[in-house]
């Protein structure tokens, strides 16, 4: 279980409450020895999109920051997925073009 210091109380992080970003930061350097961005590179995307998905839903790039630091990206961000463990889609889905 998951400890978070509130007022110089230690208390249960609760189930529903998103890792911060700072502790998900420090899991993927103490895990990989390389930052954010040279982990975003080499996984084959854009050096900000792991700094960018901490930020907003991003369940591809959640899915590889989960991988790194060794556990489920609905336990990292329970306010993201379901109770299904699936992304929850906050925009509506693209309309087909007319062709």
């Amino acid at each position: 279980m998951d400890y978070i210091n509130v007022k110089n109380k230690t208390a249960k992080r609760s189930q529903t409450q998103p890792y911060d970003r700072e502790y998900i930061v420090y899991l993927i350097r103490s895990r990989t020895g390389r930052s954010l961005r040279k982990n975003s590179e080499q996984c084959g995307y854009h050096p900000t999109s792991f700094a960018q998905a901490l930020g907003k839903p991003w369940p591809d790039v959640q899915e590889l920051i989960a991988r790194l630091i060794g556990e489920d990206p609905w336990v990292i961000w329970p306010d993201r997925y379901d109770d299904n463990h699936q992304p929850i889609r906050k925009r509506a889905p693209r309309q087909k073009r007319r062709g």
